[in-house]
């Protein structure tokens, strides 16, 4: 006889610039090798020019190396619907978490949930001294970038609880 699952579970949100990269690798390490299939995740860029894509092919190409598949992925833009929605909201750098934030102000989003969001490496890969995940597109450092957000997710999934 399987687990009941609990009565509530938590969701979490990872927020990037345009969702090809970074967020989107999050996102999908969460899901496929951390997380309970009870939790919500999903991710989404303040930049949405990219909105309805697939992920980046170079990420693609370095997360199957590593047995993460990001082929499902689709793109998708980031709201303060979202915001309110997710329970753990996580950006990947500065510039996303100041522009999430701002966008929060401006949809006159609770002080108090603006001030939840964090950003990823600092909560939950200290250890990493790392205040943004870099971007990897224009150093090529595909690798490095997915254990940064692998060490941090897999921390967030024990610390918050998202295992079965």
């Amino acid at each position: 006889m399987g687990r009941r699952p609990p009565r509530y579970w938590k969701s979490v949100l990872f927020v990037g610039f345009i969702n090809s990269h970074r967020s989107a690798a999050a996102e999908w390490i969460l899901r496929t090798r951390y997380a309970s299939p009870f939790v919500t995740i999903r991710s989404a860029g303040t930049h949405g020019f990219h909105w309805s894509h697939g992920a980046d092919s170079v990420m693609i190409k370095a997360c199957l190396f590593r047995n993460i598949d990001l082929t499902y992925h689709v793109a998708k833009k980031v709201y303060a619907e979202d915001i309110m929605e997710y329970d753990i909201i996580c950006a990947m750098d500065s510039e996303n978490l100041r522009d999430v934030k701002e966008m929060c102000q401006n949809e006159n989003v609770p002080q108090e949930k603006i001030d939840s969001i964090s950003l990823l490496l600092p909560k939950y890969a200290p250890q990493l001294n790392l205040t943004d995940v870099p971007n990897p597109a224009p150093t090529k450092t595909y690798a490095r970038v997915i254990e940064m957000i692998d060490a941090a997710v897999r921390n967030l999934a024990e610390v918050e609880n998202l295992r079965d």
